[in-house]
């Protein structure tokens, strides 16, 4: 690392503690899209410039799109909330505010009886095929086995939102027994056996988001200290146990020397801007046109509806990168609005999500409702994997539409119990109003 590298290490970190404290100053919470946005990409910039495993250098035309995509988002989130703080009215950081909104509890054990449902029948669908003792000495092939039958594995995907919403009946003290304790476990264990650790951390992270949302000032520092910590300990965890074979990635590179075990976590961290790097020198054609940010319209119109051609390498990724030491196959929020749509979409698009996630964020955060609160924290988590892909694809959006229909059901519901209890009162009235005239008689 050069005494530059240093500077720009600083100069990064820098920018990244003041946009949590913009955000802070701004929404009366630290963790609001903003600070989550440019926290997560400053942090990024200024982890790749420690320059602890040796990347292709990062491109003037990429620092360029990171500009672009943040001045884009920082207008979009002003956009959405011009001028005013948002904070919890009646909340305190004790996390005892009131969960405002119906059916909270119903919500919960529908997602947590199909996730279980989801995992328990995959899991009886891979044994059938393989022996216990294969699934004991071999547990990383239950990544590929959950991932291949996809339209079960969708039941098992819901698991990502029990802990978020035992989260918000825990503070809602609306009644947590031990079938809601064996639920949020069962869920967890889902999974767990699915084999991707993104599920598990998308899970974790959403419930912290959940959390932060009813506290007054947002989330403690300390607490993100804490989370980012023991997100690292699991990663480093699973490779040991599912991903197994990674391990040997990192074995040429110093920090794959001298702490093997977090070179893949930092990997992670940094290597989509050298990744991004790769894809504006050499770009690579489209599939189709808005491949990653589309993909979910392409999904369902061919694996589901049938009405098109299934678009290749349909997971949503893109082709793979030598960046150095490693390959790598995703390439920021930024890479992959710039792959779609070229410089013009990472400042477009970066403006649409800031405002709408700083949109979704202020409804959450002035109502108090639950399903605001848990469909602005899915959105969030897009944010915050947004130094490291463009994650706003068919899983989180499939899961966000989970969130919206129970809106929707839960609206509809409402209204047709005003209607009844309307009728009921309409012919009350008109009993007595009989009753009255006929004792006159």
């Amino acid at each position: 690392m050069t005494g530059i590298d240093t500077l720009l290490s600083l100069f990064f970190g820098t920018l990244a503690v003041g946009s949590i404290q913009l955000a802070r100053v701004v929404y009366d919470d630290r963790f609001a899209p903003l600070g989550i946005y440019l926290g997560v990409t400053f942090s990024s910039l200024a982890l790749w410039h420690l320059k602890l495993v040796s990347l292709i250098p990062i491109s003037l035309l990429t620092y360029f799109i990171i500009l672009l995509s943040v001045v884009g988002f920082i207008f979009g989130a002003f956009i959405a909330v011009p001028g005013k703080q948002l904070s919890m009215n009646g909340a305190g950081n004790s996390c005892r505010s009131i969960v405002k909104g119906k059916y909270l509890k119903s919500f919960f054990y529908v997602v947590g009886v199909l996730s279980t449902i989801g995992w328990v029948v995959l899991l009886i669908m891979f044994v059938s095929e393989y022996s216990l003792t294969t699934v004991w000495e071999q547990p990383y092939l239950l990544q590929s086995e959950f991932q291949s039958r996809r339209y079960i594995g969708y039941l098992n995907l819901l698991g990502i939102l029990v802990l978020p919403t035992y989260v918000m009946l825990v503070l809602s003290r609306r009644g947590t027994g031990w079938l809601s304790v064996v639920l949020v476990v069962s869920a967890l264990i889902g999974l767990f056996l699915a084999g991707i650790k993104s599920y598990l951390v998308f899970s974790v992270v959403t419930a912290f988001l959940v959390w932060g949302n009813f506290r007054k000032a947002g989330a403690s520092f300390r607490y993100v200290v804490v989370a980012a910590v023991c997100a690292i300990i699991l990663m480093i965890l699973y490779d040991q146990v599912i991903d197994i074979f990674i391990q040997k990635l990192g074995a040429e590179s110093v920090l794959g020397t001298v702490a093997p075990g977090l070179y893949r976590p930092y990997i992670y961290m940094v290597g989509s801007w050298s990744a991004l790097t790769v894809l504006t020198d050499n770009p690579m054609p489209q599939p189709v046109w808005a491949y990653q940010s589309l993909m979910f319209v392409w999904k369902v119109l061919g694996s589901g509806l049938g009405l098109i051609d299934l678009a290749p390498q349909s997971d949503g990724y893109l082709d793979i990168a030598d960046i150095g030491t490693h390959d790598f196959n995703v390439y920021s929020m930024a890479g992959g609005l710039y792959w779609d749509f070229g410089l013009i979409g990472v400042l477009l698009g970066s403006a649409f999500w800031g405002f709408v996630s700083t949109r979704l964020y202020a409804k959450a955060r002035k109502s108090h409702d639950w399903a605001w609160v848990l469909g602005s924290s899915i959105i969030s988590y897009g944010l915050f994997l947004s130094f490291f892909t463009y994650y706003f694809t068919f899983n989180l959006l499939f899961l966000f539409a989970v969130v919206l229909v129970a809106i929707a059901l839960r609206a509809i519901v409402s209204v047709r119990s005003s209607q009844g209890l309307s009728a009921q009162s309409s012919g009350s009235s008109e009993g007595v109003s009989g009753n009255s005239k006929n004792g006159y008689d």
